[in-house]
């Protein structure tokens, strides 16, 4: 059984263009407020359909930009991650996953991160500038993995 335990403040963190904040709690595909400012962000258990995750907004105009998550529910620590459509194409994935990437292994224990493809040539092409490796393909899809050592 995997479990990963953190407990860390919400984070306010600047990238070149985005601003990045550590809101998204999501517990059946539902958004949860978080309710003080102390998130037990990284208190995953297997399968709960808990996830939590960064935002990030556009730091001139303050428009939501694209968020990244995390669960463990296939893999120990399993990553997804979003882009809004007007956004897409122009870099603020690849920076914020580059910022998220960082973040975890300097603020965690976490030694590994997974995520999982499905015939997507431009998420592909991110994790891999990121610094994602192909680990193997299964019936959910391609899986690619980042370690600690590696980032």
């Amino acid at each position: 059984m995997f479990m990963t335990y953190c407990k860390i403040k919400m984070i306010e963190e600047n990238t070149e263009r985005l601003v990045c904040r550590s809101e998204m709690q999501i517990k059946d595909g539902k958004l949860i407020e978080p309710i003080n400012d102390t998130l037990d962000i990284l208190n995953l258990e297997p399968n709960t359909s808990m996830e939590y995750g960064f935002m990030f907004y556009n730091k001139i105009n303050g428009e939501w930009i694209c968020q990244i998550h995390f669960e463990i529910k296939r893999r120990e620590f399993e990553i997804s991650y979003g882009t809004k459509e007007n956004y897409q194409g122009k870099g603020y994935m690849k920076e914020a996953l580059n910022f998220f990437v960082h973040w975890i292994f300097e603020n965690t224990s976490i030694e590994k991160m997974y995520a999982l493809i499905n015939d997507n040539s431009a998420s592909k092409h991110i994790l891999e500038i990121t610094g994602f490796e192909y680990e193997q393909c299964d019936e959910c899809g391609e899986w690619f993995v980042i370690t600690r050592d590696n980032c």
